[in-house]
């Protein structure tokens, strides 16, 4: 049971950041009711502030690749673009030690992120959304899905602890590796643009690592191949609570 809670644990952040943070906030690739888009952008509150996040990820897809890009391999290094740029740092040791610290990153990621700013796209100028973003009301959101450890130390006692440590680093570096590793393994769609297409990494991020896809047409909420996010969507659909838009090949 406490397995099964963790998978689930682990799904659930994983698609509050594809669906929630990335495909509806960065680019409005679906129309949810109200109340799944904030629990969808709730699920997603580990990766960061909201908006902030939203509007860094829409910078990269105008930078893709190039010197102003905030997170490319090839201008930075890989662990620049891995994790070293939220912090910001070009040292390898101290991207690494992020890396690897798991539901620490949870406490502190939120303070790292720029405040919101004054002029915001009318689309992410929402008060709701705003409140979520503030570093404060973010560090208290993101904090909430560390509540699970106390079941896991209840459950299996230190070893649940170190177990959910070790997810905590799973999801992160998972999410991590589409700046980094999804940019440098895998195959490409354009040749214009250095993003590849990575099955496992799909299988373990709702299939984001369809990455060269998802840069050929940012706008479409399938990312093509293997995208469990997707097929989420298409079940939200069937009970009315998603509305998704045409497909643009």
């Amino acid at each position: 049971m406490i397995y099964g809670f963790l998978i689930a644990w682990y799904v659930l952040i994983g698609l509050g950041v594809s669906l929630g943070t990335h495909r509806l906030l960065s680019h409005n690739s679906f129309q949810p009711n109200s109340v799944l888009k904030y629990l969808l952008v709730y699920a997603g509150t580990p990766a960061g502030p909201p908006i902030q996040w939203a509007l860094n990820h829409r910078i990269h897809h105008k930078t893709t690749d190039t010197a102003d890009d905030p997170h490319s391999p090839y201008f930075g290094g890989f662990w620049h673009a891995h994790c070293g740029w939220y912090l910001p740092t070009s040292s390898t040791i101290v991207a690494i030690l992020y890396a690897i610290a798991g539901p620490i990153r949870t406490i502190i990621d939120p303070f790292i992120w720029k405040t919101i700013p004054e002029e915001l796209p009318k689309d992410l100028d929402i008060p709701l959304l705003k409140f979520m973003s503030r570093r404060p009301v973010n560090f208290v959101l993101a904090l909430s899905h560390l509540l699970p450890f106390y079941l896991f130390y209840t459950e299996l006692g230190w070893f649940g602890i170190i177990l959910g440590s070790l997810i905590t680093v799973l999801f992160y570096n998972i999410g991590d590796s589409i700046n980094s590793v999804s940019h440098l393994v895998g195959s490409r769609d354009d040749p214009n643009t250095e993003a590849r297409n990575f099955l496992p990494s799909a299988m373990l991020t709702m299939g984001e690592g369809n990455h060269a896809e998802h840069h050929r047409t940012p706008g479409n909420a399938n990312f093509g191949g293997f995208d469990p996010g997707y097929f989420f969507l298409r079940i939200m659909k069937v009970i009315r609570m998603v509305k998704l838009k045409p497909h643009r090949d």
